[in-house]
């Protein structure tokens, strides 16, 4: 089970695809520019983890989520779709077959859900709420994880932002 290549090629890909709409020059939001992604796990349960385990699995994924993010990225605006195609690259990396449930995104708001089936981590329901400002955007991502391949259920939650450093 690869839950920290798959949380880390999403975070890249949602990096990528937070961009506000090009059609709203005067409200586009967040503004072009490059942009230092940030990468935080917020929440890991899995059956038969301590919480010694779980502390350890933070510090490595903290680790690996700052390699991953890979410094700054430069983002010259998007539009109401680049939600809807970061949760698709998301999914598609979870592998099995997914669907999107729940579909209220804006340009500058996401509040998507992706359900997944038949991943490498079973049966995956991914929530993603985020707002974009003017130089930076946050995102809260939620992996609420059925049927384990090794029995039982978890969650894993991170909170992907952004800000503003400079011009492209």
């Amino acid at each position: 089970m690869n839950i920290k290549a798959i949380l880390i090629s999403g975070a890249a890909v949602l990096a990528l695809g937070a961009c506000g709409s090009a059609e709203e020059k005067e409200e586009q939001k967040p503004r072009p520019g490059m942009y230092a992604p940030s990468v935080e796990l917020t929440e890991l349960e899995m059956p038969g983890m301590t919480d010694d385990m779980k502390e350890a699995a933070k510090e490595q994924m903290k680790t690996q989520f700052a390699a991953q993010a890979g410094g700054n990225r430069c983002m010259g605006g998007g539009k109401e779709t680049d939600w809807k195609e970061a949760a698709n690259e998301m999914s598609a990396g979870l592998g099995g077959k997914c669907e999107t449930t729940k579909d209220n995104g804006t340009a500058t708001v996401a509040d998507l859900e992706v359900s997944c089936t038949g991943t490498e981590l079973g049966d995956v329901v991914v929530s993603m709420a985020g707002e974009a400002q003017d130089e930076s955007f946050d995102m809260d991502i939620m992996f609420d994880i059925k049927k384990l391949p090794t029995g039982g259920e978890g969650k894993m939650g991170m909170k992907l932002s952004a800000s503003r450093v400079g011009d492209c």
